[in-house]
């Protein structure tokens, strides 16, 4: 089986967060200001900027509404559905 990988990198401003629907976790949506993926082909998620993006998030890492991050996202599918996770990020200061 091969296994490629699967990790976005973006710049992005937090827009807005709630609860997920199924009760656990929140979902994050976020405005792209740049895509830093390092690797075009691991790239699954795309997100050019301006663009907007709902991701799920297990932990909230202390994440607010307006924060400016760096965050590393992850596309996660399976037999009924796909969704962007966030599996890490970090505050940046405003421009």
């Amino acid at each position: 089986m091969n296994i490629h990988p699967n990790e976005t990198c973006v710049k992005a401003v937090v827009k807005r967060v709630t609860p997920n629907a199924g009760g656990y976790g929140h979902d994050l949506d976020l405005e792209i200001l740049a895509n830093e993926s390092p690797d075009p082909n691991a790239d699954y998620l795309k997100p050019a900027a301006g663009e907007k993006l709902t991701a799920f998030a297990a932990d909230l890492e202390g994440i607010e509404p307006g924060w400016h991050i760096r965050a590393t996202l992850g596309l996660s599918g399976g037999p009924f559905a796909e969704r962007a996770v966030l599996r890490h990020a970090e505050r940046l200061a405003a421009k």
